[in-house]
């Protein structure tokens, strides 16, 4: 007998015969060919032979570069994927972050109840969000000489937006969900959130066209829009092409919009990507790679080029932020809950083996939250991570008990990560982006009027006008203050 498979038999190898599959109850104890044996047998050979194929893929999908170190470090510099100096991934950050200083300047006071808030990089136009629904502008002053006003503010101050009015742009029919300048042609991307009115998505260039002229985006079968990113062409080999000078993603709902601009200056919008759960934020990776986070904690991949997307990693929670690093294989994402996680596509696959110390329900987190080892939630949960959730390979500050959603932003170069929390006072965590370590912690005095105990919704690194320097800014109790460097 060859063994082969006879619906309603099973061949035992040992004694080369066909037993009939029968009930547990009508055969001795630990019969092989009982119906129990037979399905634990059959989910054991599925389970060894699925193990088999993944190995093998694996092994198939992994390239091993066999070359000397001289020639390797030639071909890293090459490609440009070289890691960076000790130095660099350690002290670099410490010294950026030693510049700022522990009080930030008053840029913008706490009366003017700003939400949001972005700039443009070339004419330095200041946009906010008021209240709930109003998109104000300010232009920087163009005075020079501002000593010469008698009602000059204390030195601490910043003076550059001060004695310009404020523009209204527009006033959307519910709240904003996101403000964004997109910085190749000076226009600016308005989403709102809707309510009673549908959520629209507001295109508009405050500079060219004037107040309240745009494009109004009110997309079909859609709730609620949660955010839009934008990427800014370059004039390198590697940019997108001529026609499409500007590129606008939108999540709106469980899909996600691209909005396209030609040279003529109209936009144009077509659904990319739709999945049964919510799309709650995306960001540009590269000219052609957009990164979306759902509400389910899965981690998607959409490339503009083949017009395709494919799930890359998951999250133990619902993503609210994701932030590209200038690696374009690595991201950082923050949930609601958790550590705010740096994950690298290349190791997307999660950690069957054990919980390292960077894993964002390691074993110290899941012995606090359940103390009994042989719990069936803490079994249930180890189990969870091992095989459902990837492992990140540097976690930062937790943000577990934050009672809103922090506002975080990163800026390569310096090698920083600021996170916002809304503890009492109001602080800034500076981590180092490559080791997850805390730099510093910086607090908002409370003798100054805007350094009350509230949370901060937006957090900016900007470039300075000059070239020579990079500030955090960030906005607090309804006003904007700077980090000047």
């Amino acid at each position: 007998m060859d063994g082969r498979e006879i619906p309603g038999f099973y061949f035992d190898t040992d004694k080369k015969k066909y037993f009939k599959i029968q009930k547990t109850h009508q055969l001795p104890p630990n019969a092989k060919h009982s119906a129990s044996n037979v399905i634990r047998e059959s989910r054991k050979q599925k389970i060894d032979k699925e193990l088999v194929l993944r190995t093998q893929k694996r092994r198939k999908e992994t390239i091993v570069r066999r070359y000397s170190p001289l020639i390797q470090a030639n071909l890293n510099r090459e490609i440009g994927d070289r890691i960076g100096s000790y130095y660099v991934r350690t002290s670099w950050p410490e010294a950026c972050a030693s510049t700022l200083p522990n009080t930030p300047e008053i840029v913008f006071e706490p009366a003017n109840c700003i939400r949001f808030f972005d700039r443009d990089p070339v004419t330095r136009n200041m946009y906010i969000v008021q209240a709930d629904n109003i998109v104000k502008r300010r232009r920087p002053n163009e005075d020079a000489d501002l000593e010469a006003y008698t009602s000059s503010p204390s030195v601490e101050d910043d003076l550059s937006y001060m004695y310009e009015p404020w523009d209204e742009v527009a006033r959307l029919t519910s709240p904003i969900s996101s403000l964004t300048c997109l910085p190749a042609s000076g226009a600016l991307a308005v989403t709102s959130i809707g309510s009673d009115r549908s959520p629209m998505v507001y295109l508009t260039d405050p500079d060219k066209d004037g107040p309240y002229i745009g494009q109004k985006f009110t997309p079909r079968g859609v709730n609620t829009i949660w955010g839009a990113s934008t990427w800014a062409p370059t004039t390198s080999d590697n940019s997108v092409a001529a026609a499409d000078t500007e590129k606008l993603a939108v999540a709106a709902s469980s899909s996600v919009l691209l909005f396209t601009r030609a040279e003529g200056g109209n936009w144009q919008s077509s659904p990319v990507f739709k999945t049964k759960s919510d799309v709650l934020t995306v960001d540009w990776i590269s000219p052609y790679l957009i990164s979306m986070g759902c509400r389910n904690g899965k981690i998607f991949l959409y490339d503009t080029r083949c017009k395709d997307s494919s799930q890359i990693l998951r999250h133990p929670c619902s993503i609210l932020t994701l932030k590209h690093t200038d690696q374009q294989t690595q991201v950082v994402c923050a949930g609601i809950e958790g550590a705010i996680c740096l994950y690298d596509f290349r190791a997307s696959r999660s950690s069957s083996t054990s919980l390292n110390g960077n894993s964002h329900d390691n074993e110290g987190n899941i012995s606090h939250r359940y103390p009994n080892r042989n719990g069936r939630k803490r079994r249930k949960l180890q189990q969870a991570v091992s095989t459902k959730r990837s492992q990140p390979i540097v976690t930062y500050g937790d943000v577990t008990n934050a009672s809103l959603t922090p506002a975080i932003d990163l800026h390569p170069r310096l090698g920083l990560v600021a996170i916002a929390h809304d503890r009492s006072p109001s602080a800034v965590l500076l981590h180092n982006l490559w080791s997850g370590k805390l730099i510093r912690e910086m607090r908002l005095d409370k003798s100054r009027p805007l350094h009350s105990a509230s949370a901060m919704r937006c957090l900016k690194f900007m470039d300075r006008e000059d070239g020579d320097g990079v500030d955090l800014w960030a906005n607090c109790d309804g006003g904007i203050v700077r980090y000047r460097t």
